[in-house]
């Protein structure tokens, strides 16, 4: 689970248990009403923001998807942003994973807006890794790696934009 939603269900657990406090018995029916609808706001909030944000295994699929030298240049143009775009470079920077194979981790997923998110990539080849922060955008209905971010992960096989 990520830091902000465990982050986010900390917060809504602490506002159920507050309100759970604030309601002492007969006389606060007023002030428990107030506690329940304000729980119930929170809650409603922590599911709206959760629900925006795509999570750490959807975008590990999208990277490691790209890292597979088995997958074709084809289906990968469909993980990367206008990747009909990028074809040729998807097609060398297949060619170089065929030597090179990376593993990916992902964490720290951050919802930008709407169709933006950004996360927390580990990527490791033979000679080690690094954390790299790479963005992902919703489009036509699935989440992609953007498009420079993809051109970052390129440039590490020497294989340019």
């Amino acid at each position: 689970m990520s830091r902000m939603r465990t982050s986010i269900a900390i917060a809504a657990l602490g506002a159920v248990a507050l309100a759970g406090c604030s309601s002492s018995g007969g006389s606060d029916t007023e002030t428990g009403d107030h506690a329940e609808h304000s729980t119930t706001q929170t809650a409603d909030a922590t599911t709206e923001a959760a629900a925006g944000a795509p999570d750490e295994a959807t975008l590990l699929a999208v990277v490691e998807g790209i890292g597979d030298p088995n997958l074709p240049t084809a289906q990968k143009v469909d993980l990367v942003q206008d990747g009909t775009d990028r074809e040729a470079v998807i097609e060398a920077f297949n060619a170089v994973l065929a030597n090179y194979p990376l593993t990916f981790g992902v964490s720290d997923v951050v919802e930008v807006d709407p169709t933006t998110a950004t996360a927390q990539v580990d990527v490791a080849g033979p000679h080690g890794g690094a954390p790299i922060p790479f963005t992902f955008v919703e489009q036509d209905g699935s989440w992609k790696l953007a498009d420079p971010s993809f051109c970052a992960l390129a440039a590490m096989g020497q294989v340019a934009c």
